[in-house]
């Protein structure tokens, strides 16, 4: 709540724990990652999500005492690692917050492992996620790996219905027209990865207009929303889920015929009663301070930029708010790259 209504350093303070919780340590630590994210706090950001992605490697290797008590019970007693599309984006926030702060190579280590997941992820049907290809490709490209870049915007491209992603550098267009000339005052570039919405509210159409001064640079492409990803990601898992609440049905049922033979008098019902109808619940548990959509500019800009103006436009290019954005902002070379998060100022 203090999140969405912009109150980012009460937020903070609020999951400021001396020791991670004993139950779902990941979820608690990829939200506070998110809030810390926001608050510009990039180093102590980016250290909750490796510690989160290294506990998600250490609960793959399954836990016979949970999986047996989620046949029992239901599957929130499992520790929460998230569907496979938020394990994706834990890297892909992770290497935010390194951009932010200039360690490319970080950056880049983040941006491999993100890659190698996600190409998991597909291969077992999941769906792919074109905004994280995109910022694996800008990231391998701060560190000349012009190869990996290479591979990386060739994929984001392949996904994006209407949007063209230059292999070579990375621009972006409409694919139905001409990459525009840049301005010729004009020989450097800002790639900005823009995060749009949230859990408490969508902005479906909106785009970001990147302005300096009295100058349009350009606009935000959204890559990817986080409901759709959802969406799909829910139907790939809708068999598996029922295949194993049947089968923990099964269990529980047994588990009531058991009583009843044993005590009589009713228990079994009773037990029927705990065990099916209040504790065969589905597992709602998700990452909620993400960004409904995931958006990039990537437009021309002055070799002196120390900041520039978001404007908010809802799909019909009716100016909806605007922000003065003056950090995060790192330069390698040529190259500018920030971000903004849109949350409301505190009231």
């Amino acid at each position: 709540d203090q999140f969405y209504r912009g109150h980012i350093a009460e937020a903070e303070a609020a999951l400021e724990l001396e020791e991670l919780p004993e139950k779902d340590p990941v979820l608690f630590l990829v939200e506070r990652g998110t809030i810390r994210q926001a608050a510009g706090h990039y180093e102590s950001s980016a250290a909750d999500y490796i510690f989160a992605v290294d506990l998600l490697e250490a609960l793959e290797t399954y836990s016979l005492s949970e999986g047996a008590a989620s046949f029992v019970v239901n599957d929130t007693v499992q520790e929460f690692q998230g569907k496979p599309y938020e394990q994706i984006l834990v890297h892909s926030m992770a290497a935010l917050s390194y951009l932010a702060t200039g360690a490319w190579d970080d950056a880049a280590v983040e941006a491999r492992r993100l890659v190698a997941r996600l190409d998991r992820a597909v291969e077992a049907g999941f769906p792919d996620d074109p905004y994280s290809r995109y910022l694996a490709g800008l990231c391998f490209e701060m560190i000349d790996d012009s190869n990996g870049a290479t591979i990386e915007y060739r994929k984001a491209a392949a996904l994006l219905e209407g949007l063209a992603v230059e292999e070579e550098d990375g621009r972006i267009h409409p694919s139905a027209s001409a990459l525009p000339d840049p301005p010729e005052a004009f020989d450097h570039e800002l790639v900005c990865f823009v995060m749009l919405g949230g859990d408490r509210g969508h902005m479906d159409g909106a785009f970001a207009e990147i302005h300096w001064g009295d100058q349009v640079l350009g606009r935000s492409y959204p890559m990817a929303g986080t409901a759709a990803l959802a969406a799909a990601t829910a139907e790939k898992l809708a068999a598996l889920r029922a295949a194993k609440t049947a089968t923990r049905i099964v269990v529980k049922e047994s588990i009531a015929q058991g009583i009843d033979g044993a005590a009589g008098d009713g228990w079994g019902d009773l037990a029927r009663i705990v065990l099916i109808g209040l504790l065969e619940r589905p597992d709602t548990r998700h990452w909620e301070t993400l960004p409904a959509s995931f958006q990039v500019a990537r437009v021309p800009c002055p070799a002196d930029l120390t900041g520039y103006q978001v404007v908010l436009k809802a799909a019909g290019d009716h100016t909806l708010r605007s922000f003065d954005v003056c950090e995060p902002i790192m330069r390698r070379r040529r190259t500018f790259v920030s971000f903004f998060r849109d949350l409301p100022a505190p009231k």
